[in-house]
């Protein structure tokens, strides 16, 4: 994994043990080895407690008194229920984005747009959910509101680390003309028909993404093991980081 010199032993040990949660060496219900990830990060047990106490309070992983850290794992219900907040939380950000959006922000949005489009890969996989992001990402950041976009952000890590993103793959050309009509629409100013090409998108995907809660299943392990794993998804969340 590449790593900042001038970033902090905490703040690489967090990024590299969530890195292993989104490239699914690290699954849901996994008792985390402080003796094994010492060896992975050739780092101490100071700063990997450190960084699993944040992932706690982020959400992405349990301490069990004498037992240790898991990753978290959620209940079906949980994350429908994660998967409908996301859906109401994004129609509310972008009521907030159209408005007032200006050239410079449209442009980041056009740019996500294209890089999303341009993807080639056949397979719903890690490199798309982050080109997902950064588009959904950039409409949060126009809204202005902070708290929302931290919100927003985490609600994207939990689902990567808690559903099979890969069933979304016969979704990928419709998914594509969602974003596109999301565009035209906050291009437009238009926030009404904004809401509801964003509300067709989002319940498209929602569809199919409750019937596959990650769990070992090695089809799905070996579809997403081609991904670049140093890379970690919601790459535009990531400023709230730092």
């Amino acid at each position: 994994m590449k790593r900042d010199p001038k970033q902090s032993k905490d703040l690489i040990a967090y990024r590299d043990i969530r890195n292993l949660m989104f490239s699914r060496r690290l699954i849901p219900g996994q008792k985390v080895v402080f003796r094994d990830l010492e060896e992975q990060l050739g780092m101490s047990k100071t700063p990997i407690w450190t960084a699993l106490v944040r992932l706690e309070q982020d959400g992405l992983v349990i301490s069990r008194h004498n037992r240790g850290f898991y990753v978290k794992q959620w209940s079906k219900t949980k994350i429908q229920q994660f998967v409908e907040l996301r859906e109401k939380l994004q129609g509310i950000l972008i009521g907030y984005a159209v408005p007032g959006c200006k050239k410079e922000e449209l442009a980041v949005l056009k740019a996500a747009l294209d890089n999303y489009i341009a993807y080639t890969g056949k397979v719903y996989d890690r490199t798309r959910w982050e080109l997902d992001s950064a588009f959904h990402g950039q409409i949060a950041w126009m809204s202005g509101n902070e708290f929302l976009i931290a919100t927003l952000g985490r609600l994207h890590d939990i689902l990567y680390i808690a559903i099979d993103l890969t069933v979304l793959t016969p979704l990928i050309g419709t998914l594509k003309k969602d974003h596109e009509n999301v565009y035209r629409a906050i291009a437009a100013r238009d926030a009404t028909s904004a809401k509801q090409a964003l509300r067709r998108h989002d319940r498209n995907a929602t569809r199919v993404m409750l019937g596959s809660l990650i769990s070992p299943n090695p089809e799905a392990l070996e579809a997403i093991a081609g991904a670049d794993q140093d890379r970690v998804p919601s790459v535009i969340f990531l400023l709230q980081l730092d």
